[in-house]
C-alpha cells in the first residue's frame, strides 16, 4: 500500500500518518471548489464535505494502480452505481465501484466513470455523490497533506514567515511558503506551486496532487 500514488499523478514522500483524532500530519482529499474543505466520512460511512481538520474520518490511503481504492478507517470509498447517490466507505472487495483515479484537472473519477460531485455545488455539510463526470467545479479535487504550520516549517515547506502567517491566517486563505497573504478570492492552489492552504488552528494544507481551493483576504 502507498500513500497517494494516484495513477502516475506523483510520488508522494514517505510521511507517516499519526494515529489519533487529530494527527499531526494526516493525508486527506481536499476540495477544488470550497476553500478549507475536506471529503469527510460523517459517523465513519457517508462522504460529506467539511471543514478539514485531519482527524481519522478524512485520514486517507490509496492502493496503487491505474485505479485504486481510496481506504479510510478500513473501509473503501465507493459509489452504488447510481447518479446522485452518496458516496459512501464500505467493506473494501476490489469492485470497480471502488477504484478511483485523480485526473490532472482534478476529477476523481472511480472505474465505473462517476465523479465525486458536491450535491448542488453546496457548502459544508453537502453530501458528495455519483454524477456524470463534467468537469464542472464541485467536481474539482486535490490530495493533500494536513500538517501543523510549525511541522511544516521544520520540514523546509515553509520559512519562518510562511509559518507566522499560517498560525494567524482564517481556514482556506492562500499563503505563499514565504508568508504573503493573497488578497483576492476563488483561487485554486496546485500541487509543487509557491502557496499553501490554512488550515485553522496553526495547521495548513500542502496540495500533493489535483488542485486545491483557497480563498484570500476579501
Amino acid at each position: 500500500m502507498m500513500r497517494f500514488a494516484l495513477a502516475g499523478v506523483l510520488a508522494c514522500g514517505a510521511a507517516a500518518v499519526l494515529a489519533g483524532a487529530t494527527p499531526v500530519q494526516a493525508e486527506v482529499v481536499a476540495s477544488g471548489f470550497r476553500a478549507g474543505q475536506c471529503l469527510d466520512m460523517r459517523n465513519g460511512t457517508e462522504a460529506i464535505l467539511w471543514g478539514c481538520h485531519g482527524g481519522s474520518n478524512q485520514n486517507f490511503t490509496f492502493r496503487s494502480g491505474t485505479y485504486g481504492q481510496l481506504m479510510v478507517g478500513g473501509r473503501c470509498l465507493a459509489t452504488s452505481g447510481q447518479a446522485g447517490s452518496g458516496l459512501v466507505a464500505t467493506s473494501c472487495s476490489g469492485g470497480r465501484s471502488q477504484m478511483w483515479t485523480l485526473t490532472s484537472s482534478g476529477a476523481l473519477r472511480n472505474e465505473e466513470g462517476w465523479c465525486a460531485d458536491v450535491e448542488r455545488g453546496g457548502g459544508q455539510g453537502a453530501r458528495i455523490i455519483a454524477w456524470t463526470c463534467s468537469g464542472a467545479a464541485n467536481q474539482r479535487w486535490g490530495l493533500a497533506r494536513y500538517m501543523s504550520a510549525v511541522q511544516a516549517a521544520s520540514q523546509g515547506m515553509l520559512n519562518a514567515q510562511g509559518a507566522e502567517a499560517a498560525r494567524s491566517a482564517r481556514p482556506g486563505v492562500s499563503i505563499s511558503r514565504s508568508g504573503v497573504v493573497a488578497a483576492g478570492g476563488n483561487n485554486v492552489v496546485a500541487a509543487g506551486g509557491a502557496n499553501v492552504v490554512a488550515a485553522g488552528g496553526g495547521n495548513v494544507i500542502m496540495p500533493v496532487a489535483g488542485v486545491v481551493a483557497a480563498g484570500g483576504l476579501n
